[in-house]
């Protein structure tokens, strides 16, 4: 598995899991999720629409918080609904979301801290709220560093 790696040893993973695979709520999936290129060949399909239900009903989180994420407006998240079906580029945000929240999982005590943390401004983060920054790569590295920081015990 490859890493994106950051200032304090931990990295973001390329890769996939079974963890990736239960969070995607496709836990019978593994075997397809287990390597990059099977990911990637996964995500390039489309991620079923249930998929972000999932995520939001594990982490308390509303369809509502979770479309910037997948960097979809209300109306196309109902689009998305009827069809189905995460187009790729979607499907690939929502990957990336599931990768921060395989690390949260390892930092927090369980699904719901983690939803309640990632919609709560953070000083670190300049008084925004994780969830709002994970738009775009950057601000998901930003929101990796923070976990990071937190799961060495830095004040953050």
């Amino acid at each position: 598995m490859a890493y994106w790696s950051n200032q304090y040893g931990r990295g973001l993973t390329v890769g996939a899991s079974s963890t990736i695979a239960s969070i995607l709520g496709q836990p019978n999936a593994g075997e397809r999720f287990n390597q990059p290129a099977k990911l990637a060949r996964e995500l390039s399909k489309g991620l079923p629409f249930r998929t972000l239900e999932f995520i939001g009903e594990t982490y308390g989180l509303s369809l509502e918080q979770l479309s910037p994420v997948v960097g979809v407006s209300p109306r196309t998240l109902a689009r998305r609904r009827s069809e189905g079906v995460f187009h790729p580029d979607e499907s690939d945000r929502i990957g990336r979301l599931a990768r921060i929240l395989e690390h949260a999982d390892e930092v927090f005590a369980d699904h719901l801290s983690v939803g309640r943390w990632l919609v709560t401004e953070i000083r670190a983060l300049g008084y925004v709220a994780p969830l709002t920054l994970m738009v775009n790569d950057a601000g998901v590295l930003a929101v990796d560093q923070i976990l990071g920081r937190i799961d060495h015990g830095v004040y953050s």
